[in-house]
């Protein structure tokens, strides 16, 4: 296993733990929350998960971000981001860069406080504006991968590529023009035999009669 492979492997599994996880909380675990606890009990609740939750989130966006990079390196595939036909990258890129900033900036600086002061008021508005805020990211996380691995694949594409010139299916004008000559250049060889020979027979029957 070379490392382009070994490193796609872990972008993959980081992949699927990050999305994975976006995927369980959005969908079991804050329903959870918000259904039988009591208005008490949902925030310590969602702080022992998300706690939990947030160190996984973190290593996983990390080693995807890096091999991410990395592979667009070792393929020299940066100019990709100047095409629109690679939109799939610059979605791959975004949804990136969005957890990254929550992860690693916006949590830290004023989310958890945000979340720690709405839902000591109002725990039930607070919840609902949690999960409504994970549904959009999981639904734009699995656009973003449908739309790699189909894109990968050839399918999805905005712009097609130019066809690409291959000399080995491509007809050569001199063939082209020869071509129809062959059967012309056969005729007058046959007529230019023809003519010779009747040449040369009048001129045996003249200096016979000369005689």
């Amino acid at each position: 296993m070379n490392e382009f492979v070994f490193t796609r492997v872990i972008h993959v599994l980081a992949v699927v733990l990050w999305i994975g996880g976006v995927a369980m909380v959005t969908t079991v675990l804050l329903p959870a929350i918000r259904a039988p606890a009591s208005d008490e009990e949902k925030l310590p609740l969602f702080e022992r998960i998300e706690s939990r939750f947030s160190l996984q989130a973190k290593v996983t966006t990390l080693l995807t971000g890096l091999s991410g990079f990395y592979m667009l390196h070792v393929l020299d595939a940066w100019s990709r981001y100047a095409e629109p036909r690679f939109w799939w990258i610059h979605a791959m890129t975004l949804v990136w860069v969005i957890f990254t900033l929550i992860l690693f900036v916006m949590e830290p600086l004023f989310m958890h406080r945000w979340v720690r002061n709405n839902a000591s008021h109002n725990p039930a508005r607070t919840f609902a504006k949690l999960q409504l805020m994970h549904v959009i990211l999981l639904l734009v996380s699995l656009v973003t991968i449908a739309g790699a691995v189909a894109g990968s694949h050839g399918f999805l594409v905005l712009v097609r590529e130019p066809p690409t010139y291959n000399p080995s299916r491509r007809t050569s004008s001199s063939a082209v023009i020869v071509a129809p000559l062959k059967p012309l250049a056969s005729w007058s060889a046959r007529n230019l035999a023809a003519l010779t020979m009747s040449s040369g027979v009048a001129q045996v029957e003249t200096s016979a009669s000369g005689r």
